[in-house]
């Protein structure tokens, strides 16, 4: 099971830079200079997430998070990559429901 999930991670983040969750909530994982994020830093990134499920390490990824400008975890800053938000701006306008016909 780990070893199918590793594998959906990093092909996903390699090739379209994002997995299906990341893309339905409007991110995406990306160089530091907002370019594609790479076989390697895919790689980097993904073998680290394997730290991030220990007890202790999460602790420190959770930390790692909250005190970093861009709140990114350890395998972010081995791999120099970062999460963005690439959802469409709000445009600030209720959304009507449809009118039932």
């Amino acid at each position: 099971y780990l070893g199918m999930q590793f594998v959906y991670y990093f092909v996903a983040e390699w090739f379209f830079g994002r997995t299906i969750g990341k893309r339905i909530i409007g991110i995406r994982v990306c160089r530091l200079d907002g370019s594609r994020v790479g076989f390697r830093g895919a790689l980097v990134r993904n073998l680290l997430r394997a730290l991030d499920a220990t007890f202790v390490l999460a602790i420190v990824g959770a930390a790692f998070m909250m005190i970093t400008p861009a709140r990114r975890r350890l395998g972010d800053i081995a791999a120099g990559t970062m999460v963005e938000d690439v959802s469409p701006p709000d445009s600030g306008e209720a959304k009507r429901p449809r009118d039932a016909a």
